[in-house]
């Protein structure tokens, strides 16, 4: 078979995958959506016929048409299930079981949001509490611990420990991050709250992590900390490193999170590096020295799937080399992407595989037309806007599609930091090579490191500072990401277009942003968030955006700001806070995604002239006007608080919404057909409801509810339906689907 026959049989392999993703997430019957993903798989290698159908057999079409389904059925195959005697199983109630867990460590523990250590346990052992016998198991399971209790616990070695064992829940709306998902692709169901370790086994005598250890110590040593844990993120990946919060999430505003994320850059660094410093031997000792590189840096970095898909391509390029042969990167890139896919197909679905693939895809196709475009520059810095320029335009719907949201300065933050972070990136392999040799050396290089890495730094707060950092594109569906993609395409292979390359943006713009902004302009709509058992309140009034909080904080990272980035909301008129909260904490967490006009606060008069000055204060320091009880109008919508009993109303034309968690209020309601509670309290008894003139009640739960409840009382939950919307001309709509993306991508 020639050339092109194999990219067909490569190609149809990845395209029966990809098949999986379209209807593998439905509620369906599993033989039902394996018909479903035949179908469509024949409907993309018809269309590929068309195109090559002149230049390729009958036989290979056969056998591409083969291969194709036998990806589908090998993906289907791969899917997790848990076992016949899984940990999971023993968990038959939704409340967590008190348990003693035996198993063998399996990752290095590192710290999770909470300060908890986190890791994965392969079980062999459970024994519940009050019974005298225990019980073989196998699975995995997720495993936090408090940070006392998990010190010194290292791959390899087996540990018994006791708490909480649990199945995790789905989220309470589509936008929250899904744990049950995010575990059931690492092939385990169920997680453990650990309280203490019972007993631990000794400490094994090697392995990677001791490396990794060894040249994560020296680069802290050198630097201190967070330096040092910077450094060592920007060569092993965040992974690996327990890296600050704060620092972290730095990079990803600012559209540098690939730099903390072993990928095909560092592998692309290091591969350039070695040949350049062995270019005096023969091609066939680059090969060995390169190869053994390249093998030893995956190790290091955990086998991740972009690194993967770097080395193949990187030992493609030293094979060539070495036999003088012509280095197609396309090829390459495909044959790296099937092997990687055979090894594990779910990995098609791998947010992580995916960035790689495309951002390497943009720099194979793009990065010529772009260059070419920037000829009158000097060839260094056409290059420098040319590299991320043709990462971006390949790797920006996907990751619009999936975050809702965007780094508004990415490209020319990647730009401007291109040379600093090649230098602290390339500088701080150099001291981990010499690390694992002399560690006191390694610190010593990592500290010349020092003021490029503040630089860089600096540079990245300067502009995730600036008004509109990041930018909320709302909800993008399934077919226009397919539409986008389509016109890169266009834009790559077509000449035509390339020169007309404005056209291509104009179309962008007007199918994301401007239908959006059009239905934001004439939106008037009420949406209930069940946020942990609570209620959130935002209101959209022809363009002016309005949200009642009462929650946790953790709520506004997890809940609110994904659901506002999903609406394309970059800017709250009001956050209405309707009690006492840390007004500073639930500000900072919020403003990291969503500006904020004015802040109101709701509170009774005795506690308001208390507490005047720490208002103005908390003003002050944050530029942002605090109104203590006022009342909000905009076009439509009026909001005020009834002061004795710490209630919100809200009027809408003709409608009445009672924000409140007093009943006494509810005495002195008229009987009004268009008066809506929402409950801001946990549970809302039903007979309590009919005591009152009520027609329309919104709670978490509703208890004591009759088996034939009276039909004029509306009621809604927002545990059973955990995203309301409502208007006034079509009332209430809890069909949360509509409010959901087309969930593809694991």
């Amino acid at each position: 078979m020639n050339r092109y026959s194999w990219i067909i049989i490569c190609l149809a392999y990845i395209i029966g995958l990809l098949a999986t993703g379209l209807f593998y997430f439905y509620e369906n019957s599993f033989s039902f959506n394996f018909l479903l993903q035949i179908g469509l798989f024949f409907v993309f290698v018809v269309t590929i016929a068309r195109i090559f159908v002149k230049s390729i057999s009958i036989k290979v079409w056969l056998c591409a048409i083969v291969i194709g389904l036998l990806a589908i059925a090998w993906f289907n195959y791969r899917i997790p299930q848990p076992a016949s005697n899984d940990i999971s199983t023993i968990i038959t109630e939704e409340k967590s079981l008190i348990v003693t867990v035996t198993g063998k460590v399996l990752t290095e523990p590192r710290l999770n949001s909470s300060q908890k250590l986190k890791f994965w346990l392969q079980t062999n052992k459970v024994a519940i509490e009050n019974q005298v016998s225990s019980q073989t198991v196998t699975g995995k399971i997720y495993v936090t611990l408090p940070l006392i209790e998990g010190k010194n616990i290292y791959p390899q070695e087996q540990i018994a420990i006791k708490g909480a064992l649990y199945k995790p829940r789905k989220p309470n709306n589509s936008f929250q991050f899904n744990f049950q998902k995010y575990l059931k692709e690492r092939d385990t169901f169920a997680g453990l709250t650990g309280f203490k370790i019972i007993e631990q086994s000794a400490t094994s005598s090697w392995g990677w992590y001791r490396l990794r250890q060894r040249i994560i110590r020296a680069q802290v040593k050198g630097l201190g900390s967070p330096l040092g844990q910077l450094i060592s993120s920007m060569v092993l990946g965040r992974k690996a490193v327990d890296l600050p919060e704060d620092i972290r999430n730095l990079f990803i505003k600012s559209g540098l999170a690939h730099v903390l994320a072993a990928s095909g850059f560092h592998v692309s660094l290091l591969l350039g590096f070695t040949l350049k410093i062995t270019q005096f031997l023969r091609p066939q000792k680059q090969l060995i020295i390169g190869s053994s590189i390249l093998l030893i840096y995956s190790c290091l970095t955990g086998f991740s799937p972009s690194v993967v898909r770097a080395v193949i391509m990187g030992f493609a390029i030293l094979i060539a080399t070495a036999s003088k042969a012509k280095v197609r990167p396309l090829g390459s890139l495909l044959l790296a992407a099937t092997i990687i896919l055979l090894i594990n197909p779910l990995w098609i679905w791998d947010l992580g595989f995916q960035l790689s693939f495309l951002a390497t895809l943009g720099l194979i196709t793009a990065l010529p037309i772009i260059e070419t475009k920037l000829d009158y520059l000097p060839s260094n810095i056409s290059n420098l806007i040319a590299i991320p320029l043709a990462a971006s335009l390949w790797t920006l719907p996907l990751l619009s599609y999936v975050f809702n949201n965007i780094a508004t300065y990415s490209i020319i933050v990647n730009v401007i930091t291109m040379p600093l972070i090649a230098v602290v990136s390339l500088g701080g392999m150099i001291s981990s090579a010499i690390a694992l040799i002399i560690p006191e050396l390694g610190s010593y290089v990592t500290w010349l490191l020092k003021y490029p890495l503040l630089l860089l730094i600096h540079i990245i707060k300067l502009f995730v500072n600036l008004p509109g950092s990041t930018f909320a594109v709302g909800t993008i569906s399934l077919w226009l990401l397919l539409v986008l993609y389509g016109l890169i395409v266009l834009f790559t292979f077509n000449r035509k277009i390339q020169n007309n390359w404005w056209l291509v943006l104009i179309a962008i713009v007007s199918l994301t942003i401007i239908p959006l902004r059009y239905q934001q302009i004439n939106r008037v709509q009420f949406t209930i968030l069940n946020t942990n058992n609570s209620q959130t309140l935002f209101i959209e009034d022809k363009g002016k955006a309005i949200l009642i909080y009462k929650g946790k904080q953790k709520d506004i990272k997890y809940a609110i700001s994904p659901f506002l980035n999903s609406q394309g909301i970059n800017r709250l008129d009001y956050l209405i806070i309707a009690e006492q909260q840390d007004y500073f904490s639930v500000l900072s967490i919020l403003k990291s995604q969503t500006s904020v006009s004015k802040l109101a606060i709701y509170k009774e008069m005795s506690t308001c002239l208390t507490d005047c000055q720490k208002e103005l204060a908390f003003s002050h320091k944050n530029n942002i006007p605090v109104e203590l009880n006022p009342t909000i109008m905009t076009e439509s919508v009026t909001i005020n608080l009834e002061k004795q009993t710490n209630t919100l109303q809200v009027k809408i034309n003709d409608w009445q919404w009672l924000l409140t968690d007093n009943l006494s209020y509810l005495d002195t309601i008229e009987n009004n057909q268009k008066t809506i509670l929402l409950w801001f309290g946990n549970t809302l008894d039903y007979q309590t409801i009919k005591t009152f003139d009520l027609k329309v009640a919104v709670a978490n739960q509703i208890e004591s509810i009759p088996t034939t409840p009276n039909q004029s009382l509306q009621l809604y939950t927002t545990q059973n339906n955990p995203l309301i919307t409502w208007t006034a001309q079509k009332g209430f709509n809890t069909d949360t689907e509509k409010a959901k993306r087309n969930n593809i991508l694991w």
